[in-house]
């Protein structure tokens, strides 16, 4: 009975031995696939971080490449501005001096002259405003500035050039100031008003 319980506990043992060991296989086989798994998590990690680097140097340099080239696409369009105040101007001294021969002429030679004044005006306030506003877009100065532009632009006589200045709109997000001058015409206007 002993042999038989000896070889009982002999072949628990060997048993025993036997899952140890297989035990012992298993841990390390996955002790291996962690390891390998460790070093791919760590790859990919600097994977991602590299990434992350280029796309990052990339975008620098996008935006460095992006404001050269803005500027470099302005540069014609202020430029344009200034060309085609300067070819108004060109027009409307061409227009001095004409004479008209009659009546009808002069009409045309007076309309004309106006069409020239409203584009002087235009073009001197486009590139006076340094913002987009409503329908008055620059590509420049891409978006609204309320600090600096929530104000009408006036024009005054001044030397040789209309004096542009600004007035704030009043509303109750802006306090109304007290302006220094007025314009030349709403100045006769009030005064022929008794105002």
């Amino acid at each position: 009975m002993t042999t038989e319980r000896e070889n009982e506990a002999t072949s628990e043992d060997e048993m025993l031995a036997r899952d140890a060991e297989a035990l012992r296989a298993q841990l390390e086989e996955e002790r291996g696939k962690a390891q390998s798994y460790m070093q791919s998590w760590q790859r990919a990690a600097a994977d991602y971080q590299n990434f992350k680097r280029r796309v990052e140097e990339e975008r620098s340099e996008t935006a460095r490449f992006a404001n050269a080239s803005l500027i470099i696409n302005l540069l014609p369009l202020v430029d344009d501005l200034e060309r085609a105040l300067q070819n108004v101007d060109v027009l409307a001294q061409q227009l001095r001096e004409i004479a008209a021969p009659h009546t009808h002429e002069l009409v045309r030679l007076k309309e004309t002259e106006a069409m020239l004044l409203a584009a002087q005006f235009m073009l001197r306030t486009s590139l006076f405003r340094t913002e987009s506003r409503l329908s008055h877009f620059r590509e420049d100065h891409a978006y609204r500035d309320d600090a600096n532009w929530l104000v009408w632009i006036d024009i005054c006589p001044g030397g040789a050039r209309p004096e542009l200045t600004k007035t704030p709109i009043p509303t109750p997000l802006c306090p109304v100031l007290a302006r220094p001058a007025r314009p030349m015409r709403l100045g006769q206007r009030l005064a022929v008003a008794g105002g």
